[in-house]
């Protein structure tokens, strides 16, 4: 079985953080890698531009997300950032394909979803 999990850029593995959802988050990741997955792989976004009619729970979120949507073909050009399709597609691909690697940035997400 695949274990894909979504956690986030910035998560603190060590458990010792300043900040308590990055503790949080690092410590469900490594227990996650414990449970004895065949694969498991934790998909750090970091921007995210939402596609095909995604909205944000957060309402100031969708009002950032209007103000910069022209700069949205700019932005998806940036290995740093990534979109909501390629991380869905990203998490299906993940399926097929073995990685090198249990972390997944932006980077990473959108050349997986581009298999």
């Amino acid at each position: 079985m695949v274990f894909n999990y979504i956690s986030g850029a910035g998560i603190d593995t060590s458990e010792k953080g300043k900040v308590m959802w990055t503790r949080v988050k690092g410590k469900t990741e490594s227990y996650i890698l414990q449970k004895g997955f065949k694969k498991v792989y934790m998909f750090r976004p970091g921007i995210i531009i939402l596609e095909k009619g995604t909205k944000s729970r957060t309402g100031w979120l969708n009002t950032t997300y209007i103000i910069i949507s022209p700069l949205f073909p700019l932005l998806k050009k940036i290995s740093g950032v990534t979109t909501s399709t390629n991380i869905g597609l990203a998490m299906i691909n993940s399926l097929f394909f073995d990685l090198d690697t249990n972390y997944l940035s932006n980077k990473d997400i959108n050349t997986l979803a581009k298999k």
